[in-house]
């Protein structure tokens, strides 16, 4: 079936016409003896109320419901898309709902959780965090390329305007032998190397990121969690390479960044395990690349906004889950 891809309009809907490399859903189970959560990690544009809602409705009997399920996307620009129904959000990415492919995602969705449901298993939780410099930039700098993603050499970083988050974050679970069996690897910056006239399937550089570090680890699951990412773009530069190179440039260099953090983390305290969801009416102005939004028309694309938190013990989740 036809399979548009999410995150430039410039694309009017086309499909895609390939596949460059495969996008997946994976599923972390942590529980205790009252308590689940699951967080699922997807290399896709956005998570719609759609896609959530069939996916939960799949996962009914399973204990797996509406506050204990953390959906996330990574954000791939060049990832599939055509499942969200809200007619303001379809003109504006010039793109189609495909009920079909919704159906399909959320099967395979439900899949992952049901697996890692099936493969819960004594676990300690290990924790890290790190700085990396000139990873990510300020889209915003005039020496940003829109249509092209890159950067030219102007782009001063010691510009107090130029705000980025340098911070990454793992997560690691060992099995009772010391077996890691699955690492979650948090870091903020758009996956948008790959530019609109991009039409085949990829992950973008979080795919690379996290291939880079199953092949690493042998038998772990990786897991990417974009962060506020906000106008943080790939540090991809003005230079001879094509957008491919620099999707294995970016992914790999998070990845080495992210490895002595995943060798150094130290276990925490991983209980209890809570979870927690409210649906917010949203009731703001915003601004789109410098142009005011109205409140009517703001509410048009999100009108309910989820706010949620997962807690194991002594870390936290805190997660904004737009809603369209």
């Amino acid at each position: 079936m036809d399979v548009p891809l999410g995150g430039y309009a410039l694309r009017f809907g086309k499909p895609a016409t390939g596949v460059h490399d495969p996008v997946f859903v994976k599923a972390l189970v942590l529980r205790d003896d009252k308590n689940l959560v699951v967080i699922a990690t997807m290399d896709i544009l956005n998570i719609t109320p759609e896609l959530r809602k069939k996916t939960l409705e799949l996962l009914d009997g399973t204990g797996v419901n509406d506050a204990n399920f953390l959906i996330t996307a990574s954000h791939s620009h060049s990832a599939p898309a055509g499942m969200n129904n809200n007619p303001f959000f379809k003109l504006l990415v010039a793109g189609q709902y495909n009920e079909e492919l919704a159906d399909r995602t959320a099967g395979i969705i439900a899949e992952a959780v049901n697996e890692a449901l099936g493969n819960s298993a004594p676990a300690t939780l290990r924790v890290a965090q790190g700085e990396v410099k000139d990873l990510t930039r300020n889209r915003r700098n005039y020496s940003y390329n829109g249509v092209t993603c890159r950067f030219d050499d102007t782009y001063d970083p010691d510009d107090p305007l130029n705000i980025t988050n340098d911070t990454i974050k793992v997560l690691r679970v060992d099995d009772s032998y010391g077996k890691t069996k699955a690492i979650l690897v948090n870091f903020a910056t758009h996956a948008t190397i790959l530019t609109a006239d991009n039409y085949l399937i990829s992950a973008d550089w979080p795919g690379v990121l996290q291939s880079e570090l199953e092949t690493e680890y042998p038998g772990a699951i990786v897991m990417f969690m974009n962060g506020a990412q906000g106008d943080q773009a790939p540090a991809s530069l003005k230079d001879d390479k094509d957008n491919f190179e620099w999707v294995e440039i970016i992914g790999n260099k998070t990845a080495e960044a992210a490895k002595p953090l995943i060798e150094s983390a130290q276990p925490v305290k991983a209980e209890p395990i809570a979870s927690a969801i409210i649906w917010k009416d949203w009731d703001s102005s915003a601004r789109a690349m410098g142009i005011p939004l109205p409140k009517f028309l703001v509410r048009r694309w999100f009108n309910e906004m989820p706010l949620m938190v997962v807690r194991a013990g002594d870390i936290a989740f805190l997660a904004a889950l737009l809603s369209a």
